[in-house]
């Protein structure tokens, strides 16, 4: 299971990181990346460790077949944990483009050489099978007034307390309306009251013969 974090959320981040904080977060992520060199050599021919804040991966590596992989290198002052790791949109696109050629390489502990733990995963694109969208996502969000439908025979209706219903005709009474409804179960009931917030909507109509 993947999250993904609003673009607010990034934005809030930057604005209250203090210069201390931005350093030692640098400096676990070198950390990590010089550990990832010195204990991953016996898997490729070649190791190539790119400059800072290179787009996409931090290192470029040579399988001992010839081919080109690139690994993501994210250092951890503390344990790895629910929380997670992050990836920019521009790390998620390199993941999604070299597939099997791209490797997420964890490090916990980073500057801590007695606790220190590296995992690597291979295509963490091709493995993750969702994407969820928290509730944060609503300040991303284009809100859509609420729309206040008037009953009418056709529409469906869901009634607190009782079962979903049609309604089979309406009387306007003064501001509010009678409803004679035909609820899923069979049974039928007349339902009086201001019931527009509580319409499926016009796209819910169905007919008689449903």
């Amino acid at each position: 299971m993947s999250f993904a974090g609003s673009p607010h959320d990034l934005e809030r981040e930057s604005a209250v990181e203090d210069p201390a904080k931005a350093a030692a977060r640098d400096a676990t992520g070198k950390a990590a990346v010089a550990y990832f060199l010195v204990t991953q050599t016996a898997r490729w021919k070649t190791l190539e460790s790119m400059p800072h804040n290179n787009p996409g991966f931090d290192v470029k590596a040579i399988t001992h077949d010839g081919i080109e992989e690139f690994i993501e290198v994210k250092g951890q002052g503390g344990a790895w944990t629910e929380n997670g790791v992050s990836l920019t949109p521009t790390e998620l696109a390199t993941a999604q483009r070299w597939g099997e050629r791209f490797w997420l390489c964890v490090v916990e502990h980073a500057q801590d050489e007695k606790r220190r733990q590296l995992y690597l995963v291979n295509n963490p694109y091709g493995l993750t099978h969702q994407f969820r969208f928290d509730a944060g996502w609503k300040t991303a969000a284009v809100n859509e007034p609420t729309v206040r439908l008037k009953p009418e025979a056709g529409l469906y209706i869901d009634i607190p307390g009782e079962l979903r219903g049609r309604i089979l005709s309406v009387r306007k009474k003064g501001q509010f309306y009678g409803l004679h409804v035909a609820l899923d179960g069979g049974r039928q009931i007349n339902k009086r009251g201001d019931a527009c917030a509580h319409l499926a909507g016009p796209s819910r109509r169905e007919s008689s013969t449903q």
